[in-house]
């Protein structure tokens, strides 16, 4: 396939973003590091995209003639686990490669039937370039932003116009590039040379999605951390699978979709929702008790039944094995969904595809007018108070948690972080860290970062931390845990499933031991 390069104007930038947008909806957001080689009248290029990188190399005849002969493709992204992106770097060194320009760029990629159209890069070595993939009747959106168009023998002379200094990849005392570092820990690449774990990786991750926000707002023209509701616009909504495990709920279960139907969107859009229950070996079939409100939904709910109740990771891994979108909702069957949930989910998880994001709760009585079938078909609105121990909780001493809890008191979590902004690299709160904040009773993902983190474990059994421990494994795959502010659910409260406080308690006990010994396992 042909590639078309422009270098764009700096003040066209935005303007660019909302043409194509109009285009082909919105665009994903990736982060870039390239790593920019000449030895002689050779050029090799290491290009990370996120956790996964690429490169390519190329031969000049010489310095006066920029013709590029033996020019080879980029290789197809491989994925870098464990200690590879260590050895990677020192075969570069080896072969002659110690120095290089780097530079870090903002991806955001449009894509038309699963195809990638365009790929803007802002603030690369050359400057903000728009590159098109193919033929595209759009062309002139994209040229009329442009300075000039690129050819490919140019760009190397345009690296060298722009003087980026050259930067030792690995210096005399084995140590990498703080840049090429700060990156990979962004993404949990692993440069130790020694064991690695869970734990160690929480360590190093940041959760500062500044960087995605400040694309976000440009691309959506609205504040990715704003209470107020995103203005909706219909060509923005993709579908998902929404997978939701049930044990003996079937009282709350059909409340939950009935707040699924009430979602402000259109009835094309609910037809096309991809709507999992997992009926968890209840005592009544939850076929027989949705079988009379079935005519009163868009979508088509599918019940998957397992004969044996096989607790709530087993469930949610089965609904994930069965869903068929690549954006999936895991949510449970006693939650009530507000009525702009779907929407907000939906377009953080297109634009941001390292995003695991969550909405807060507020708790209602089963009792109360937004608990009924009536009411809630009109479309719940947005709480102006939550219940969420991840907005304000009180730490006491004798509560069971991840770590210790020294301390009794309130904290506001998400103030306190920036809205878990400054929540990373193992930073906890009395007894509170960011693995902490992922709950599953309202968490939007990839299904690609779900498999890649294992799914749910099942080695948890009975109440807490089964969560927790798959937000670990998603953090230390290089992913970032966002927020949705505007927008939240209503739990319907219920007494402990566990039968008593004291079960419960006892069960999250067990748990929190094993999750410990989990994330300090050797990977």
């Amino acid at each position: 396939m042909s590639r078309t390069r422009f270098l764009i104007k700096p003040d066209a930038w935005n303007k660019l973003i909302s043409n194509l947008t109009s285009v082909y909806g919105l665009p994903e957001i990736n982060l870039s590091l390239i790593l920019y080689c000449r030895q002689g009248t050779q050029i090799f290029e290491l290009v990370f995209v996120n956790n996964t990188c690429s490169f390519r190399s190329y031969n000049k005849q010489d310095d006066s003639d920029h013709r590029h002969i033996d020019h080879f493709k980029s290789t197809p992204p491989i994925r870098i686990e464990n200690k590879n992106i260590k050895f990677l770097l020192k075969i570069i060194t080896q072969l002659g490669f110690t120095k290089a320009q780097i530079g870090e760029a903002t991806r955001i990629d449009f894509k038309q039937n699963d195809q990638l159209v365009v790929s803007l890069k802002l603030g690369s070595l050359i400057g903000n370039i728009a590159t098109v993939h193919g033929e595209i009747p759009e062309l002139h959106l994209i040229r009329e932003c442009a300075e000039r168009e690129i050819n490919p023998e140019d760009i190397d002379e345009m690296v060298r116009e722009r003087q980026h200094p050259e930067e030792e990849i690995i210096n005399h005392l084995g140590i990498v590039n703080s840049r090429i570092q700060n990156y990979a820990n962004r993404f949990c690449l692993d440069l130790s040379s020694g064991v690695s774990s869970i734990a160690l990786k929480l360590g190093a991750k940041s959760n500062d999605y500044s960087v995605y926000e400040e694309q976000y707002n440009v691309i959506l023209g609205h504040d990715l951390s704003s209470l107020a509701p995103t203005p909706y616009q219909e060509h923005f909504f993709k579908p998902m699978s929404i997978i939701m495990p049930s044990y003996n709920s079937e009282a709350t279960v059909v409340k939950t979709l009935y707040s699924i139907q009430s979602q402000g969107l259109t009835s094309q859009q609910k037809a096309a929702l991809d709507v999992i229950v997992i009926d968890d070996g209840s005592v009544q079939r939850l076929n027989d008790a949705l079988a009379p409100h079935l005519a009163n939904f868009e979508f088509k709910p599918r019940v998957i039944r397992l004969e044996n109740n096989c607790g709530i990771s087993a469930a949610r891994n089965t609904g994930l094995s069965y869903s068929i979108y690549d954006k999936v909702l895991f949510i449970d069957s006693d939650i009530l969904l507000m009525s702009n949930y779907l929407y907000e989910v939906s377009i953080r998880l297109q634009v941001i595809p390292v995003a695991a994001c969550f909405s807060l709760k507020e708790n209602i009585e089963p009792t109360v007018e937004l608990a009924q079938i009536e009411r809630i078909r009109q479309g719940l609105p947005i709480a102006r108070n939550y219940a969420d121990k991840r907005l304000f909780r009180t730490f006491d001493r004798e509560d069971p948690g991840t770590y210790d809890v020294h301390t009794s008191g309130i904290f506001e979590i998400l103030n306190e972080t920036n809205s878990l902004k400054n929540f990373g690299n193992g930073r906890c709160i009395n007894g509170y860290d960011l693995p902490s904040a992922v709950i599953g009773h309202n968490l939007g993902v990839r299904k690609t970062m779900a498999r890649a983190a294992g799914g749910f474990s099942e080695e948890f059994v009975g109440w807490g931390m089964e969560d927790a421990y798959f937000g670990a494994k998603v953090i230390s795959n290089g992913n970032f845990i966002i927020p949705m502010l505007n927008t939240g659910v209503y739990h319907i409260d219920h007494p402990p499933r566990a039968g008593s406080p004291e079960a419960q308690r006892e069960a999250c006990l067990k748990n929190i031991s094993k999750y410990n010994e989990l994330i300090h396992r050797e990977i």
